[in-house]
């Protein structure tokens, strides 16, 4: 969020770690720009309704898996927080990839949001399961689901983008957006 000093300072911070790649930045969807976005059909999260800044995640990934299949091109997805921590495996011959990590009481679990790599293939397959059903998880827990997870986990091979947070504070408060900038 090119607008948006906190999520700027989070990119600032991992940038020097992407120098070797050639990294677009797409402008994530945020609750200011969710506008008319029709596409995707939510039911609720659990026992609550969906918050307007996870709707906009949601269509932030949304999009990009579009790009994916409009252009035929495979994409890694890295969200701003995100730092290089090794160089990223060869995605030949992949359909899909987690990609990240993060760490939670001393226990290392993936990231499914934080980093990805998906085919056009992939992209069509989490584009299409988007729209044939209520959303009723958010976009991580889609791409869990959708891109089987537990293969990966199974693996132990997706510490390549560290998940980081910053005085351990994240940007993104999901349930109370407008309250907190950061969230501990």
């Amino acid at each position: 969020m090119s607008d948006h000093p906190v999520s700027q300072m989070y990119k600032n911070y991992g940038a020097d770690t992407w120098k070797d790649y050639d990294v677009n930045h797409f402008e994530a969807v945020t609750p200011k720009t969710l506008g008319n976005r029709h596409k995707l059909e939510f039911g609720r999260n659990g026992d609550r309704d969906f918050t307007e800044t996870e709707r906009a995640v949601w269509y932030s990934h949304f999009e990009l898996w579009c790009y994916s299949v409009i252009n035929k091109e495979s994409i890694v997805v890295v969200e701003h927080d995100g730092v290089l921590t090794k160089p990223l495996p060869s995605f030949d011959n992949l359909d899909k990839k987690f990609i990240s990590y993060h760490e939670i009481d001393g226990e290392v679990r993936i990231s499914p949001g934080s980093g990805y790599f998906i085919s056009p293939r992939m992209g069509e397959k989490l584009v299409a399961q988007a729209v044939t059903r209520i959303i009723k998880m958010n976009s991580d827990g889609h791409l869990v689901q959708e891109l089987q997870a537990k293969e990966d986990k199974y693996l132990d091979d997706f510490y390549y983008v560290e998940q980081i947070k910053i005085d351990n504070l994240t940007t993104i408060d999901h349930v109370k957006p407008d309250e907190q900038i950061f969230v501990r």
